[in-house]
């Protein structure tokens, strides 16, 4: 919600403290990176939406999100 309210930097912090509690969650690296993509973040947003998929989160439904519209046009994004 802080990032969709242009919060960036109360975004990051609960970004922060999510990783916190959640280090090696895939959900909360989906959540991170959704939050990543719609910040304008397109790299951060990447390597936490991989991460997500490698910690065993389902994200081939989730990609279809408008907020990832920022990556779509990336080969990264694309292999996933």
């Amino acid at each position: 919600l802080f990032a969709r309210m242009g919060a960036r930097d109360d975004a990051l912090a609960e970004v922060g403290r999510a990783l916190e509690a959640g280090p090696k969650d895939g959900f909360t690296a989906f959540h991170v990176a959704l939050v990543h993509a719609v910040l304008g973040n397109p790299e951060e947003s990447l390597e936490y939406l991989t991460s997500a998929q490698q910690r065993g989160y389902y994200i081939r439904t989730e990609q279809r999100s408008t907020e990832f519209d920022i990556l779509r046009g990336l080969p990264q994004f694309q292999s996933l």
